[in-house]
């Protein structure tokens, strides 16, 4: 038999070992001085631990101690992060300047007595048709490269800002 463990010296002490084991170890014990002294030791602290006083705390101890933790801990603020903000407010005033600029290119409805829909449609051709050859070719490849590069930034953004709320979610946890 090896030398005994905590486990076992525990087990004998609290007379939970079986026949086998407990004359196993009683042989051990008259063979081993090592493994003697430590179940001395284990008895002592065990006499000792049944010894001490079993103390409660008193019934409003959480609650102090919750306080405690309260007036210690400091709100989460959240870091306010701008850029999509930005991309949003930027898309908007985009979109809104188109609808300006073509509404202030239209032509005059009143002078030519058409309906409104009539209006808004020969207006919006109106308003495209002289952007034909600014789409065509190479114009349209640059377009496409830049456009391409906002969604490529964007998302570069929105991924760091996933990774450092998940930090921030792990250091809480």
């Amino acid at each position: 038999m090896n030398h005994l463990n905590d486990e076992i010296l525990n087990k004998y002490i609290d007379n939970e070992l079986s026949d086998k084991e407990l004359s196993d170890l009683n042989d051990h014990i008259k063979n081993c001085d090592q493994c003697l002294n430590l179940l001395k030791a284990h008895r002592l602290a065990d006499h000792h631990l049944k010894k001490m006083e079993i103390s409660s705390p008193s019934s409003d101890f959480t609650q102090r101690i919750m306080q405690k933790v309260q007036m210690v801990s400091k709100p989460f603020k959240p870091k306010k992060n701008y850029f999509f903000r930005f991309v949003f407010s930027f898309m908007l005033l985009l979109a809104l300047g188109i609808v300006i600029f073509a509404f202030a290119n239209m032509p005059s409805a009143a002078s030519e007595g058409i309906s409104v829909n009539e209006y808004l449609l020969e207006g919006v051709s109106h308003f495209f048709s002289g952007y034909e050859n600014i789409i065509k070719g190479r114009n349209a490849s640059i377009i496409g490269s830049v456009l391409s590069f906002i969604i490529l930034i964007s998302v570069y953004f929105i991924y760091e800002s996933h990774k450092n709320f998940k930090s921030r979610l792990d250091k809480l946890g």
